[in-house]
């Protein structure tokens, strides 16, 4: 069984990074079965760039401007994931960095066995 991640993306005021950050999760290689961006208020351009992720399978949540933690939680709550990663949106992860995640997972924890299949 493959795990079922979300990757959670508080934006705000992130215009410029979003589209890298983005991209860094779609390149993983283990896919995470959802990514949630929750816009918590920009003014800048993130929306429309989040508009453009959508038909690539990007659920897209906006909220007034509560905070990070604040959109962090709303992505939480929305997350359908066995497990859920938060990624800020000027990250940009390494190609196996969720893979890595999970064999440490199963390595450390025996009950935690999932195949990368």
């Amino acid at each position: 069984m493959i795990p079922k991640i979300s990757v959670i993306i508080p934006a705000y005021q992130h215009g410029k990074e979003l589209p890298d950050c983005l991209e860094s999760i779609f390149n993983q290689t283990l896919k995470p079965a959802e990514i949630i961006a929750v816009n918590d208020g920009s003014t800048d351009d993130t929306s429309e760039i989040l508009e453009q992720y959508k038909n690539r399978g990007v659920k897209v949540i906006k909220q007034e401007n509560k905070g990070a933690n604040s959109a962090r939680n709303r992505g939480f709550d929305e997350s359908s994931g066995d497990f859920v990663i938060f990624c800020d949106a000027d990250i940009i992860m390494r190609p196996y960095c969720l893979e890595k995640m999970f064999q440490a997972l199963q390595e450390n924890i025996p009950s935690c066995k999932f195949s990368m299949d």
